[in-house]
């Protein structure tokens, strides 16, 4: 089993073991999203197999490999990536499937630059970006584009790589709820840490100690115990997250180079929009060879500028790569094909990403940039 593989760690497997079951015992108590509730979600249906004849079709076929968010809340960054990707690879004439994690931004740096601060923070030095994760969902990403596009640079996925946080075997169900237990496990022993920090130091070294035992016992992060441990004194959990995943030396090495800035956003204000201007006007985006930032709101009544259901944040973001009409004689439908940042295990249960136009398009955030694109790359 998977989680149970020896791994060299700076702690004992017994140790190991023992706090993997803790883990597993949690997750029995406190619910998550799991593969099968993400095919559940509305907006995300798969045309009906009858429709077997296509016709007017237009497809980006040079797009990066599709991004895994895992257990994280980041999609944002990992839809934005393939978006900045492909522009890259647009601009210098290259072939993006199959890129190096050398060639391809970190999506966990990409989320620093969820920055909501004032556009005096919108500048060339990557540096004068606070060195935090955010991880809010609220703002279906503009501001990472926005932000990105200004500051240039951003730690390469090879020193930061988010796949040290995506578990693999065949339970795949099983595994994303334990992704996402651990990390709200991990939030609760940064909180518990700093109450505690204040009162007994001593104290609180253990918390932090066992808290780091517990994340390996899981995940293998690319920093080192001693970074993680300096890592909770942190004043943030922003702060302490990025200190906590992205090592020291990606910020003294080579960046990866955002080389582009003339982008896009439609609609330009918050207006009612019928689904046959949306879908002419993403037509007319994916002619021009630009694939389509779309953020979109998974919910079973969609909101415009909040999107929530139960309590839950339903608020998503995916890149729109393809349009095709699928038809059963005259009887036709409209399909995107859209990479999602629930990983290639999505996309291969979803016909490579061909699904429904309609339906999705009825969750579209519909608020001012709801689709977000790079336009024909300057020289």
């Amino acid at each position: 089993m998977l989680l149970l593989e020896k791994r060299t760690e700076p702690y004992g497997g017994v140790m190991k073991i023992f706090y993997v079951f803790v883990l597993l015992a949690f997750i029995l108590v406190y619910s998550s999203p799991t593969l099968s509730e993400y095919k559940a979600y509305p907006g995300l249906e798969l045309v009906s197999p009858q429709y077997i004849e296509i016709r007017d079709n237009v497809i980006i076929t040079n797009m990066p490999q599709v991004r895994d968010q895992g257990g994280l809340p980041i999609c944002i960054a990992a839809a934005s990536s393939l978006i900045i990707e492909q522009a890259t690879c647009r601009k210098d004439r290259t072939d993006c499937r199959r890129l190096p994690d050398d060639q391809r931004p970190s999506i966990l740096d990409l989320m620093r630059f969820n920055y909501h601060g004032d556009l005096e923070w919108r500048q060339s030095d990557p540096g004068a970006y606070p060195k935090k994760i955010y991880m809010r969902p609220d703002d279906y990403g503009l501001h990472i584009m926005m932000n990105i596009f200004h500051g240039m640079a951003v730690v390469p996925e090879s020193c930061a790589p988010s796949s040290s946080f995506i578990l693999k075997n065949s339970d795949g169900e099983q595994l994303i709820k334990l992704e996402v237990q651990t990390w709200d496990r991990l939030q609760m022993v940064y909180d518990h840490y700093r109450k505690v920090f204040r009162k007994c130091r001593t104290c609180a070294d253990e918390i932090a100690k066992a808290g780091i035992l517990e994340f390996r016992a899981i995940f293998s992060p690319s920093t080192d115990v001693a970074q993680e441990k300096t890592a909770f004194s942190a004043e943030s959990y922003e702060s302490f997250l990025s200190k906590f995943l992205i090592p020291d030396r990606c910020y003294s090495g080579n960046y990866y180079y955002v080389r582009h800035n003339n982008y896009d956003w439609w609609p330009d204000e918050d207006r009612n929009v019928e689904y046959g201007e949306v879908i002419s006007k993403i037509i007319e985006i994916l002619k021009s060879g630009q694939p389509i930032y779309a953020a979109v709101c998974l919910a079973d009544v969609p909101g415009r500028t909040t999107c929530t259901e139960n309590g839950e944040e339903r608020g998503h973001a995916l890149v729109i790569t393809g349009f095709q009409k699928m038809c059963n004689g005259s009887d036709c439908v409209d399909a995107l094909r859209v990479e999602n940042t629930w990983g290639p295990d999505w996309q291969a249960e979803y016909a490579n990403g061909w699904i429904r136009a309609r339906p999705l398009l009825t969750h579209l955030g519909f608020g001012r940039a709801s689709l977000f694109w790079v336009q024909a790359p300057m020289r």
